[in-house]
């Protein structure tokens, strides 16, 4: 249990300390470090329209930032990923709600504290705004669960269409467990492959 209680407090120290990178991306070097070009896209997601899709871009960009150490949270297509997850048919339904609530949650504070939607922020400001949610608890708790999802689509089997070239494992010298899945026995493809055999 204690173990678990450092592990929450560790996770909500590096959620604070996002407002130091807020406040410091007035600086150019900063900001041009911080930011992921994610260029066009063609949205195939299911949960997410395009506004959605961008603002979770950019909040995954200021969590998890390209800089001169390795590529950012976009180079690992972090929001197909939590599409993928809150895809998933045996998800807990008050898990995918807050997820998809989170950001209606930051749209509204966008237009709180800036009069004006996300969509229309600069750079700048998108920090400035993560900052400030960081500090309240819904913000700091929907900000710490999609650096959890972050992490997971760094590390997870380049099969599941995220860890592109397995970039999360050579950054960290990880060598994944062997034998890796096949097509057939990723999630959630394993449960019509163990089904469609006979013992």
């Amino acid at each position: 249990m204690n173990n678990n209680n450092n592990w929450l407090q560790s996770r909500r120290k590096f959620v604070r300390n996002i407002s130091f990178l807020a406040g410091a991306s007035s600086l150019p070097w900063l900001l041009n470090s911080c930011t992921d070009d994610v260029g066009e896209f063609e949205l195939t997601t299911k949960n997410f329209d395009s506004e959605q899709y961008y603002l979770l871009s950019k909040v995954h960009d200021v969590l998890f930032p390209k800089d001169q150490f390795g590529p950012g949270a976009a180079y690992f297509k972090t929001v197909e990923y939590l599409d993928w997850v809150l895809s998933d048919v045996n998800i807990d339904e008050e898990d995918k709600s807050y997820m998809l609530t989170g950001i209606k949650w930051m749209e509204e504070s966008a237009k709180e504290e800036f009069s004006k939607e996300f969509s229309r922020l600069d750079e700048i400001e998108i920090h400035e705004l993560i900052s400030r949610v960081s500090k309240q608890n819904w913000g700091e708790s929907w900000l710490s669960r999609n650096l959890t999802y972050i992490f997971e689509a760094q590390f997870s089997d380049v099969l599941y269409g995220s860890n592109i070239n397995g970039e999360g494992w050579k950054w960290l010298s990880h060598y994944p467990g062997y034998p890796r899945p096949t097509a057939d026995m990723i999630y959630d493809e394993i449960f019509a492959t163990i089904g469609s055999r006979s013992y």
